[in-house]
């Protein structure tokens, strides 16, 4: 069982209203390199939860399956831990993100706020959908985000985790004229398309959703053999049969004679519940109830995580302080004719949170090198050119062209580099505090009545360690320290400065 002292006293008052709600970050890393360091850095000089690493030490070298079976493993591992939490806990939120390619931006109160406004826009996706009776009566709504991206895959078009899925919020000319068709490049049709497809490099829940889904997945797991390996398959497949049954749902509460219509890949519209009408297109039978709803939504404004993958040059790295800077790079895209990321205004959330160089300790010996005068809109944040939002965290998975390299040759442009080393040696000094947002409620049945309370997050493990702020956990319950895993020091902090040590035990 997997828990910290304070996890100890809650278990002596467990009443919901005594328990702490925590947030906690996931990261599947079986091997530590530069790369998985990059991931934690990132959410350390952010001041993030403390990461647990999934299936550390492990060895993938089934020949069988995708990745020799890391990614199949990454559900395995997921769940034992979900499994050994004890269900008191199951309120809190936790991100899993992939661990070799993720990097934060922004602060986790941005994060956590950003989760919750998406949930509540979801919700009402889901009521107009269904109507407000099938949402109520059926119990379907919204609790788990994942990523978006422009292309189904690895699923085939003719699968409902391709063509059953919501049309993406994002507004039809989001691209242009051309939105949604394919364009004139053998290497990505899918420029001009908009995120509608579930991406699994970045997912976001409460615990109790999380383990139902990691649980679902499992069984597929079983369900597809020996020779199935991507678990982003199988969440997107998950996910494709929630929403061919709400398809179902809608159905039932509407007339008989009113189509239930949707529009496939290849633009060719039918009835999703009707074999007549299917075609090629594989079609389940109605469940009757809410047996496949896991409450998953995507991140269709990518506000959460922006997936590079066929997105390969809808972002650049921009202060938004710089209005001639964001011309000239939105300019440079075809479709745009004008700048959509406002310049000079700072996103209220991004402005509300604490300035990036942000330290409560007074010792001037460890600030002297910070600039810390310097606002959200003065250092640089990669930024959707397209929908102009800066996302929280980004997800290097784009590799046409080379472009996975972009996981070195971006680094640097990072707004907290060349300022990391001393930014973690604050980090792993200063005392843990909660994270606050502020959480939409709903008060009784429906969606009237709603109104906001503010929240407190802890991080999970805040006692478990004395150095517990200066490193990682495993499933297993193992701290390991910054300086036994990260030895790439010249490649994370580029300052010539050599290895890392912890600022405590400095002599």
């Amino acid at each position: 069982m997997v828990t910290s002292l304070k996890d100890e006293q809650v278990r002596n008052n467990t009443s919901p209203s005594s328990v702490p709600h925590y947030l906690r970050l996931l990261i599947p890393g079986s091997d530590i390199n530069d790369n998985l360091c990059k991931t934690l850095i990132s959410a350390a000089v952010l001041d993030y939860p403390s990461p647990t690493l999934i299936n550390f030490g492990k060895v993938f070298d089934d020949e069988t399956l995708i990745f020799g079976g890391s990614h199949i493993a990454k559900i395995w591992g997921v769940l034992d831990y979900l499994n050994s939490l004890d269900r008191i806990y199951d309120d809190g939120i936790a991100v899993l993100v992939d661990g070799y390619d993720v990097w934060f931006q922004l602060r986790p109160e941005v994060l956590l706020g950003r989760y919750f406004s998406t949930i509540t826009y979801q919700n009402g996706r889901i009521r107009t959908q269904l109507g407000n009776e099938a949402a109520r009566n059926e119990d379907v709504s919204q609790k788990v985000i994942f990523s978006s991206q422009k292309r189904c895959w690895p699923k085939e078009a003719d699968s409902p985790a391709c063509y059953a899925v919501p049309e993406s919020s994002l507004r039809p000319d989001v691209y242009g004229l051309d939105t949604d068709t394919d364009v004139d490049d053998e290497r990505n049709l899918y420029l001009r398309h908009r995120q509608r497809f579930l991406n699994s490099g970045m997912a976001m829940d409460p615990v109790s959703a999380l383990r139902a889904i990691f649980q679902r997945a499992l069984e597929k797991t079983k369900e597809k053999g020996v020779g199935f390996g991507s678990d982003q398959g199988i969440f997107a497949e998950i996910f494709g049969e929630q929403e061919f049954q709400q398809h179902c749902i809608a159905k039932q509460y509407r007339r008989a004679s009113k189509p239930n219509r949707i529009v496939d890949a290849w633009n060719k519209e039918f009835d999703v519940t009707d074999p007549q009408t299917a075609g090629t297109h594989e079609i389940m039978d109605c469940a009757g109830d809410n047996t496949y709803d896991f409450g998953i939504g995507l991140d269709y404004d990518m506000i959460l995580s922006q997936a590079t993958v066929f997105s390969e040059y809808d972002t650049a790295w921009l202060r938004l302080d710089d209005a001639h800077a964001i011309e000239q790079a939105s300019l440079a895209q075809t479709p745009l004719t004008e700048p959509r990321v406002n310049a000079g205004r700072i996103p209220a959330d991004i402005a509300r949170s604490r300035p990036p160089f942000h330290t409560e300790l007074e010792r001037r010996l460890y600030t002297a090198d910070l600039p810390l005068e310097k606002s959200w809109g003065q250092v640089p944040l990669f930024t959707n050119l397209y929908t102009g939002f800066s996302p929280v965290a980004v997800h290097h998975n784009a590799h046409r062209d080379g472009l996975k390299g972009r996981i070195q040759s971006h680094w640097n442009e990072t707004w907290f580099q060349p300022y990391a080393r001393t930014l973690l040696d604050l980090r792993v000094m200063e005392p843990a505090r909660p994270i606050e947002v502020e959480v939409d409620v709903v008060e009784g049945r429906g969606e009237e009545g709603s109104s906001s309370i503010k929240r407190a997050y802890w991080a999970p493990h805040a006692s478990d360690f004395e150095n517990e702020r200066a490193g990682v956990t495993t499933i297993a319950g193992d701290f390991m320290r910054y300086e036994q895993m990260c030895t790439g020091w010249e490649e994370l902090f580029r300052d010539d400065k050599g290895p890392w040590r912890d600022p405590r035990e400095r002599v």
